[in-house]
């Protein structure tokens, strides 16, 4: 799902914005950042040769990036079986699976998961997930990391089990301290 947005700017200079329809108009600024601006639809990539780097060389905050997986136990047990995880009904019926970046976590959780129990938070590298990551707008035009395709589980850099709080939302807080703490 593409979004109708108006303009945008990622502080990342390595930018690559394929679009699906629509013109956009990119332009610098003095901080570094990118912006594009128009009246469209896209989706967007973060591009891995840019920038006058050799194709395929990243820069170190690109290598550590990471995005996440909220979904219930069984679900990835079922993945890990099958070696890729195609997504849960919702992510099946948008025709992508729907991930998060670190800053969205908590909101996602909160909105989606809450009561909802045996809960686990999947780390993907950003640049492992290749073409096939589309950074798109989305709940409150919040650019969201969407993944077409199904999902190779080996990619996985960890898989941890997401406490619920005393109010029955997922801590999602307490889930990245453990993995910090590992």
């Amino acid at each position: 799902m593409t979004g109708l947005v108006s303009s945008f700017c990622v502080a990342k200079k390595a930018v690559n914005v394929p679009h699906r329809r629509g013109h956009l108009e990119a332009s610098a600024t003095k901080s570094g950042s990118v912006c594009f601006s128009g009246n469209h639809r896209f989706g967007l990539r973060l591009d891995r040769q840019h920038s006058g780097r050799n194709p395929g060389q990243m820069t170190a905050a690109q290598t550590e990036t990471l995005v996440y997986k909220i979904t219930t136990s069984g679900e990835w047990a079922s993945a890990i079986a099958g070696r890729t995880f195609t997504g849960s009904a919702d992510d099946v019926r948008d025709g992508y699976i729907h991930l998060s970046s670190e800053a969205q976590l908590s909101t996602t959780a909160d909105t989606y998961f809450t009561g909802v129990r045996d809960l686990v938070l999947v780390a993907l590298p950003a640049r492992s997930l290749g073409d096939a990551l589309v950074y798109e707008p989305s709940r409150g035009g919040d650019l969201f990391p969407h993944y077409y395709g199904a999902l190779p589980v080996a990619l996985a850099r960890w898989v941890r089990p997401i406490p619920l709080d005393e109010a029955g939302r997922p801590d999602i807080a307490a889930t990245l301290l453990a993995e910090a703490g590992a």
